[in-house]
Order: C-alpha cells, then structure tokens, then sequence
C-alpha cells in the first residue's frame, strides 16, 4: 500500500494585536515592517517556513485617497517593492470619525496553501478619539507572489 500525504492547510500568521495610531496628522509618511506586527508563522507540514516568507499582499483605506480636508495628497499607501514594509500617510478627511489603514499580510507555505492576518493602523480626527471602519474605499496591491 501506499499513503499520500497530501497537505491542503494553510499557514498561520500570528500578529501582535497592536493597533497603531498615527499622531499627529501631518500628511507626512510613516513606515512600517512586515515585523511590527508579524510574530510568527506556524504551519503543520512545513516546518521551513519563517517569519521572512511573510509578504504585504494589500493594504486598504476606509477613506478615500484624496477626500475633503485631508490634504490634497495622493499615494496614501506605498509597498515597498519587497512587500516587506509599507509607508502610510498620517492623514484623515477633516470632518471624518477617523482613517483606518487594513495591511493585509500572506504567506504561502511549501504545497502552495496560502495564509492571511491583519492588522490595522488608524489616523483618529483628534487625540484620544475613537476611529471607525467605514469599509474599504481603496486598496493598493503588493507585487510579490
């Protein structure tokens, strides 16, 4: 007889649970790594895989990119070629509950499941304010596999 092992889960990505909030809203760039969030990468048959295989897949905005009062600036979102970090612009519609940044992260394992986790990052209307969902206005895609 022969027994084919054949492994259809896909990895699992832990995250921090951090949200960040950026502060003040300067229209001025930060930039996170895949390791600000990212802890670690677990997966049943694939015990090579590592917190390196980690990539950004997308990151969406519950506000649109160029929306009232926030700037007039555009590129509010830019991976990094390696889809290992990604820069965010500290910026929010003026008369809005907030902007929340949604960095998506993937990782393939080694029989091609894919994993995800998120993690959020958000641009409150003032100190010490709460920030809402609002759902995806925009998205930015990475270019990694």
């Amino acid at each position: 007889r022969t027994v084919t092992v054949v492994d259809t889960t896909p990895p699992v990505i832990a995250t921090n649970g951090v949200t960040v909030s950026m502060w003040p809203p300067n229209h001025k760039y930060q930039t996170f790594q895949v390791t600000n969030f990212v802890t670690g990468v677990t997966d049943s048959c694939d015990t090579t895989i590592a917190l390196s295989s980690v990539v950004i897949e997308k990151v969406t905005s519950d506000e649109i990119e160029n929306g009232n009062g926030d700037g007039n600036t555009l590129n509010d979102i830019v991976i990094a070629a390696n889809c290992k970090s990604v820069q965010l612009r500290s910026e929010r519609e003026g008369g809005s509950n907030g902007r929340v940044y949604t960095i998506t992260f993937k990782v393939t394992d080694a029989y091609g499941n894919v994993g995800r986790a998120t993690a959020k990052v958000v641009v409150p209307l003032s100190t010490g304010s709460s920030v809402v969902d609002s759902g995806v206005h925009y998205t930015v895609n990475g270019i990694c596999p």
